[in-house]
C-alpha cells in the first residue's frame, strides 16, 4: 500500500517523507505484526529525534544571523531607494537629474556589495559550522563499524538457534527465525538485543539467496518481511539519527547557498518576488533552516 503524506508545521517531516534513507532493505508489502510494527515506529521516532537534536542549534540562528546582517544594511539602503524613486517619479531628464540618478545608483550599489560580502562572510561562518556537525555524525558512524557486542544471554540463544537449525527445512529455519527476533523486539531493545540483531543479518542475508527462499514464493516473501524487520530493529537510534542528521547537513548546504542568495535577491534592483517568498517561508525552498 502507498503511504500518503500528511502535511504538518514542521518541514523536515517532508523532507524525510520524501527523501528517505536509501541504506535499509524496502519494505515488503506484506503487513508487520502489529507489535514488532509498533516497536519500529518507536525506534525511527528516537532516531528522527536525535537527528533533530542534533541540528537544533543551527536551525533558527544561521537565518537570524542573515536576517540581521541584511536588516542593518536594509536601513541604510532604504532612504538612497526613497531619494530613487523620487528623482525617477519627476521624469526629470536633465543632465543634473540624470547625474543625481546616476550618484544614487551609485551609492546603492556599494551598500550592496557590502552586503553581499558581510552575507558570504556570515554563510561561510555557518558552512564551518555545519562541518563540524558533520563530523561529529561521522564520528558516531564510524564508532558503529565495529563488530556486534553481544551479551551472555545472546551468545546462548545465537548458539542454541545454530544447534536447531541444523538438519531442518526451509520453513522450521524460517520459523525459528522468526521466533527469535519477535520475542527480541516485544520488548524495548537493548544495545545486546541489537548485537543479536546485526549478527542474524548475515544469515538472513544468505537465506535470501537460496533459491529456497525465492522472493515470489509465501516462504520468500516471510523473510524479506523478517529482513526488514531485523535490520529496522538492528539500528541504535543514536547511530540511525546520525545517519538521518548527515542527510539533513547535506540538504543544510545546498539551503544554505540558497538562503544567502534570497537576502541578496530581496535586496537587489530587480525583481524581488521570489526571494521574498522563499524568506517568508511560503514555499518549500527551506526545511532545515527555519526562516520564520
Amino acid at each position: 500500500m502507498t503511504a500518503t503524506f500528511v502535511p504538518t508545521d514542521e518541514p523536515l517531516d517532508a523532507h524525510d517523507f520524501f527523501a528517505p534513507p536509501g541504506d535499509v532493505e524496502p519494505r515488503p508489502d506484506t503487513p508487520l505484526d502489529p507489535v514488532l510494527g509498533d516497536r519500529l515506529r518507536e525506534l525511527d521516532a528516537q532516531a528522527t529525534h536525535v537527528a533533530r537534536l542534533a541540528i537544533r542549534g543551527v536551525r533558527a540562528a544561521v537565518p537570524a544571523r542573515l536576517r540581521a546582517i541584511a536588516d542593518r544594511f536594509a536601513a541604510e539602503l532604504a532612504p538612497l531607494e526613497q531619494q530613487a524613486a523620487r528623482i525617477a517619479a519627476r521624469d526629470d531628464g536633465s543632465l543634473g537629474a540624470r547625474g543625481a540618478s546616476w550618484l544614487v545608483e551609485q551609492q546603492a550599489a556599494d551598500v550592496r556589495a557590502r552586503l553581499r560580502d558581510a552575507l558570504r562572510r556570515e554563510a561561510n561562518v555557518a558552512r564551518e559550522e555545519l562541518d563540524v556537525l558533520d563530523a561529529r555524525q561521522r564520528a558516531t558512524l564510524a564508532a558503529d563499524a565495529d563488530l556486534p557486542v553481544l551479551g551472555a544471554a545472546e551468545e546462548r540463544t545465537l548458539d542454541q538457534l545454530r544447534q536447531q537449525s541444523e538438519g531442518v527445512d526451509a520453513d522450521e529455519q524460517l520459523g525459528l527465525l522468526e521466533a527469535v527476533v519477535g520475542k527480541l523486539l516485544r520488548a524495548p531493545i537493548e544495545r545486546a538485543g541489537r548485537g543479536l540483531l546485526r549478527a542474524l543479518q548475515p544469515r538472513l542475508r544468505t537465506l535470501a539467496r537460496d533459491p529456497a527462499f525465492d522472493r515470489a514464493t509465501a516462504r520468500g516473501t516471510r523473510l524479506a518481511l523478517l529482513l526488514f524487520t531485523v535490520d529496522r530493529g538492528a539500528r541504535d537510534p543514536a547511530v540511525e539519527g546520525a545517519r538521518r542528521a548527515r542527510g539533513y547537513l547535506e540538504r543544510g548546504r545546498y539551503e544554505l547557498d540558497e538562503l544567502e542568495r534570497a537576502f541578496v535577491d530581496a535586496h537587489g534592483p530587480g525583481d524581488r518576488t521570489l526571494a521574498l517568498a522563499a524568506l517568508s517561508g511560503r514555499d518549500q525552498t527551506f526545511a532545515v533552516f527555519k526562516v520564520t
